[in-house]
């Protein structure tokens, strides 16, 4: 089964976004000084690299 172009992206998009998200929200409840900040931000990024 073929996914169309805009399809592919959205897919991608959301595994980079809940990998990322998988992974900062594991070190914010394990490490003291994990800033959320940094967190919000690795999500932007895990979007990105998601759709390359």
């Amino acid at each position: 089964m073929r996914l169309p172009a805009a399809g592919l992206c959205c897919s991608a998009l959301l595994f980079g976004f809940f990998t990322y998200a998988t992974y900062d929200l594991t070190n914010q409840a394990v490490l003291r000084n994990w800033m959320t900040t940094l967190s919000i931000r690795r999500y932007r990024v895990g979007r990105v690299v998601g759709c390359r």
